[in-house]
């Protein structure tokens, strides 16, 4: 499980009653660390987009010329 549904799993079983506080429940550098490696397995984390940026750029300009050409 990652992601949003292991932060509410988390808060789940370790207050099962409820809470005022998140970080009461969860720290902050675990939320953190639950946050980086759902980033890293959505493919979200900076190298992957940054990576995909470069590999895609231009490409929207482009697709938008050729649709120009053929209207």
């Amino acid at each position: 499980m990652n992601g949003p549904d292991h932060v509410l799993q988390l808060a789940h079983e370790r207050a099962p009653d409820g809470f005022e506080n998140i970080d009461d429940v969860i720290s902050s550098m675990e939320l953190e660390e639950v946050g980086k490696a759902y980033k890293l397995l959505a493919g979200f984390d900076m190298e992957t987009v940054n990576k995909k940026a470069k590999e895609s750029e231009g490409l929207w300009s482009a697709k938008s010329k050729e649709n120009l050409v053929k209207v």
